[in-house]
C-alpha cells in the first residue's frame, strides 16, 4: 500500500466503529435493559400492576403505554447522541505527507495543526494491543531526535497521541513512509518482527 503526497486522510473506517462501540456500550446495556422491561410489562405477571400503577394516579396524566413508548424514544435520542459523538471523535483526525513534512490535523470547529519534518523522525512504532489484532487496528507511536519520548498533543486536560489509533495497513504503509523519508542514509535500516505483536520500525 502506497500513500500518495499531498493528500489528506483519514484514520480507517474501522476507527469509527470502534469509536462507536466505545461511546455506545452504555446504550447496549440500556438497550438490553428496556427489552426485558418491555417484556416483562408486556407478556408476563407484570403487565396488571403496571397498568394498575397509572390508573391509581389519574393526576399524572399517563398511562403504561406512554411511558413504555417514551422510554424507547428516550433510548433512540440516546443512540443518536452516541452516533454522533463518535462521528465527531472519528472526523476530528487527518494526515498528510508531502515532500518535507508529515503534517497532523485535530478537530473540527477548532483546528490544531502539527507539522514534523521528515529528518527529525527519530522512531516510528507500531503497537498491536492483543484486541486491535482482530479488527485490524494498530497505534502508531512517533518519536522524535529533539524529544524524550512519543509526540503528544496537550489541550490543557491530558496529552493525547498524535494518532490515536489508526488501520492496520494504514500503519504500515505510514511508518515505512516516515522511515524512508526520515533517514539520512542511503538504505534505511528497518525492522519488522511480524510474530511479535508489537511491530518495531525503526530509522538508526
Amino acid at each position: 500500500m502506497s500513500i500518495p503526497l499531498k493528500h489528506w486522510y483519514r484514520l480507517g473506517k474501522k476507527i469509527f466503529l470502534l469509536y462507536l462501540l466505545r461511546s455506545g456500550w452504555f446504550f447496549i446495556l440500556l438497550f438490553g435493559f428496556l427489552c426485558w422491561f418491555t417484556y416483562k410489562v408486556l407478556w408476563s405477571t407484570w403487565k396488571e400492576p403496571f397498568k394498575q400503577f397509572f390508573i391509581d394516579r389519574p393526576n399524572w396524566y399517563v398511562d403504561s403505554g406512554f411511558v413504555l413508548e417514551m422510554m424507547w424514544l428516550t433510548l433512540l435520542g440516546y443512540l443518536i447522541i452516541v452516533i454522533l459523538r463518535g462521528w465527531v471523535i472519528y472526523r476530528q483526525y487527518k494526515f498528510m505527507l508531502d515532500e518535507h513534512a508529515f503534517y497532523v490535523r485535530r478537530g473540527i470547529f477548532f483546528i490544531r495543526e502539527a507539522v514534523i519534518p521528515y529528518h527529525h523522525i527519530q522512531n516510528v512504532e507500531i503497537r498491536q494491543p492483543y484486541l486491535y489484532r482482530f479488527v485490524g487496528l494498530a497505534e502508531l507511536d512517533i518519536t522524535t531526535l529533539s524529544g524524550s519520548g512519543n509526540i503528544v498533543i496537550t489541550d490543557g486536560k491530558k496529552p493525547e497521541k498524535l494518532l490515536p489509533v489508526i488501520d492496520r495497513k494504514m500503519a504500515k504503509a505510514l511508518a515505512h513512509e516516515l522511515v524512508h523519508r526520515g533517514s539520512t542514509k542511503d538504505v534505511p535500516f528497518l525492522n519488522e518482527t511480524e510474530d511479535d505483536p508489537n511491530q518495531l520500525t525503526e530509522v538508526r
